[in-house]
């Protein structure tokens, strides 16, 4: 019995074992059924054809069944079998590497300086890194699943709201590919400026959003600094000599648009140069800052005050009236108020070799150079005539006013 079992121990030497089986049954049935019938039958040969006939399809109707139980459907199960644990084998190479994109893309971010901030389409936070919560304040369990809005200051908000609806109904964010200097605002409250950019991705879920977000306090201070070296005196922080010709532009433009007129009036201060001379710069400087805290006193917020050089300084008025008498009137009251607070004395210190300080009082004017004009004028003779009447003025006694054209 071991030794029969031994030799059918694949699926292949079953199948002959079975088939010789059949083979040699169905031979002694069909010698049977003969020998019965020709007991019945003296001509055979109608038997035989039929025997002969019903041999293969008898054959084929018992093997075929037991192929089929015993080879093919076991390989067809193992075939489906495989397929199937080929399929998740995939699925899973894809779930990891997924988890490892995950883990990867969670280092980085991490790690990274810059705040990123994923949002979804509904506006909400839905992934925070490190550098946002040092640089919003916010640590990730506070902010998680809060709208964005709460990160920008109140101007800005109804702005990004409209966006996202826009984007949300199938359009494409304006700054994909591009970089914006805006203002964040933090957990306390403070604003800052940082320049953003942004990238946009589409899941089953819906589309996010990753911000990336770069704090540019430093750059915009160093930026602030250089403008102020180009386009401001050191001394006095007044618009120099390079914006005053910029807003003298600008106010004849203005001037062209509106058929108002405009004033200039060139100032040159009296007896600054013995001040110097007896105490020495450094008080002639502290003159110099107290004028122009005295000049920009005296005029609008919207006009300007610059320093020219030296002792000089440049007030222009803008937008005064469509009349000329009118706006030589408004600026003859301006003028008149400023020469009489530069006449006001001066209270200024000064400090001694052993450290002491003494404050002492000095009384300087100011000729004042004036003209009226509009946009029919070039910059370049509207200071000219300006500085022709502020000369006239030195030369009638100083500390007075001059018209450009008044005397002609």
């Amino acid at each position: 019995m071991k030794k029969l079992l031994a030799l059918l121990n694949t699926p292949a030497r079953v199948v002959i074992a079975v088939g010789l089986i059949i083979l040699g049954s169905e031979f002694l049935i069909m010698l049977l059924i003969e020998s019965f019938l020709h007991s019945l039958i003296n001509d055979l040969s109608l038997v035989k054809l039929v025997f002969e006939l019903l041999d293969p399809i008898a054959l084929t109707a018992i093997v075929s069944p037991t192929l089929y139980l015993l080879i093919f459907r076991p390989l067809n199960q193992q075939a489906k079998l495989e397929r199937q644990l080929d399929e998740i084998n995939k699925r899973k190479q894809v779930e990891d590497k997924l988890i490892e994109n995950e883990r990867h893309f969670r280092a980085v971010t991490e790690s990274a300086n810059d705040a990123i901030i994923t949002g979804s389409s509904a506006g909400n936070i839905v992934g925070w890194n490190a550098a946002a919560e040092r640089l919003f304040g916010y640590t990730e369990a506070e902010i998680i699943g809060q709208p964005l809005t709460v990160l920008m200051p109140e101007r800005f908000r109804n702005l990004h709201s409209a966006g996202l609806a826009r984007v949300v109904a199938g359009g494409t964010p304006h700054l994909i590919g591009k970089t914006a200097e805006v203002f964040g605002l933090r957990k306390d409250g403070s604003e800052f400026p940082l320049e953003l950019s942004l990238a946009q991705w589409q899941t089953a879920e819906g589309k996010f959003f990753n911000t990336f977000i770069r704090d540019i306090t430093s750059r915009k201070t160093a930026e602030e600094k250089i403008n102020n070296l180009a386009f401001y005196d050191t001394l006095t922080q007044l618009p120099n000599r390079r914006m005053l010709n910029d807003r003298l532009g600008q106010i004849m433009a203005a001037s062209k648009r509106s058929s108002h007129y405009a004033a200039l009036m060139f100032l040159d201060l009296d007896n600054f140069k013995p001040l110097n001379d007896t105490y020495g710069h450094g008080v002639g400087d502290l003159l110099l800052i107290e004028v122009a805290h005295r000049l920009t006193s005296c005029v609008r917020e919207v006009d300007t005050v610059a320093r020219f050089g030296g002792d000089e300084f440049v007030v222009m008025l803008g937008e005064l009236d469509a009349d000329k008498v009118e706006s030589t009137v408004q600026a003859d009251i301006v003028a008149e108020k400023i020469r009489s607070a530069l006449a006001d004395p001066y209270l200024l210190k000064i400090h001694q070799a052993d450290n002491a300080e003494t404050t002492f009082e000095h009384h300087c004017t100011a000729s004042i150079g004036v003209v009226v004009f509009n946009s029919k004028a070039s910059p370049e003779d509207v200071l000219k005539w300006a500085d022709v009447a502020m000369y006239q003025a030195k030369e009638g006694g100083r500390n007075l006013i001059r018209f450009y054209g008044e005397n002609a």
